[in-house]
């Protein structure tokens, strides 16, 4: 490879680094997303690994009688609350993209809003699950950057 190539590749993957960023934000984002929908579905424990503050008496009883369960609060009757939260990526500048995690209608933003008063943030992650989505991001830069 000549110096003008090689130079090329780099221009290339520069490029590439900050053009997909926010595809790639994205795809991070949405299995940050799917970790955080799995635990607390699964296991009722929020990002710190305690259990949500459990149902009350007569909302325990209501979930009874309809045949979910109530060990653990879970955050699921229909099951849209979950479809309905996405990650959204916004390019601020090039090279920077800032991600929201909401519901995508004003219904379901309040449901969240509701719970984010009554226990606290549930979208955050676990230090583990924090972990894992940085080392698949750098695993994908590392890519990228394999080309040069």
């Amino acid at each position: 490879m000549n110096f003008d190539d090689y130079l090329q590749t780099i221009e290339d993957v520069r490029a590439e680094l900050i053009d997909k960023q926010p595809e790639r934000v994205l795809r991070v984002s949405n299995l940050f997303l799917a970790l955080i929908k799995d635990r607390i579905q699964r296991t009722g424990v929020n990002y710190e690994g305690n259990q949500f503050e459990a149902y009350t008496t007569p909302y325990a009883k209501k979930r009874q009688d309809g045949g979910y369960q109530t060990e653990y609060v879970d955050f699921t009757v229909t099951g849209r609350l979950w479809a309905n939260i996405l990650p959204q990526a916004e390019v601020k500048q090039r090279g920077v993209t800032e991600v929201t995690i909401k519901a995508r209608d004003a219904e379901n933003q309040a449901k969240l809003n509701g719970q984010f008063e009554k226990r606290g943030n549930i979208l955050l992650g676990t230090e583990e699950e924090i972990d894992f989505l940085t080392q698949q991001e750098q695993r994908e830069i590392q890519k990228i950057l394999s080309k040069l």
